[in-house]
């Protein structure tokens, strides 16, 4: 006669005597984490600031800008910028006192922003992709969790 305490017994003795058969699923999953491992590691990113800007060139082409206050950090920092899906590098950046709106009851600034001699979109306003802060995706977690 078989009692419950044995059969208990029984099936705990065949679990632990069970040899796993599926040690590819556990490479796969290691291999996967050391690629995105990598991947978090060597990638790098950047901080996108999109605006518009008006375009003129006199004796040096210049883009201005309006900024709030509070991106002001992206903006002083620029690596490059696209203006009409063009990468272009800055000559110099200058940037202006703070003022104020009444309007709107917001502070702004405005930033000058000197480029090469530009042959279209002069005397407009133009849309401009500000790219900053290039480092790691690793470096950009960390920086935002502490």
């Amino acid at each position: 006669m078989i009692f419950v305490d044995d059969f208990e017994y029984i099936n705990k003795e065949y679990l632990l005597f069970l040899k796993p058969k599926y040690y590819i699923l556990i490479y796969v999953v290691i291999i996967i984490f050391i690629i995105v491992l990598i991947c978090l590691l060597n990638i790098k990113t950047e901080d996108v600031y999109i605006t518009r800007g008006y375009v003129n060139c006199d004796n040096n082409c210049k883009i201005t800008i309006s900024v709030n206050t509070d991106d002001i950090n992206k903006v002083s920092n620029v690596d490059y910028i696209y203006y009409n899906n063009k990468k272009m590098n800055l000559n110099n950046i200058n940037i202006g006192q703070i003022q104020v709106d009444n309007n709107l009851l917001n502070n702004y600034q405005i930033v000058d922003l000197e480029v090469d001699q530009l042959d279209y979109g002069i005397n407009t306003f133009q849309d401009v992709k500000i790219y900053s802060n290039n480092e790691a995706i690793i470096r950009k977690i960390k920086r935002i969790l502490f």
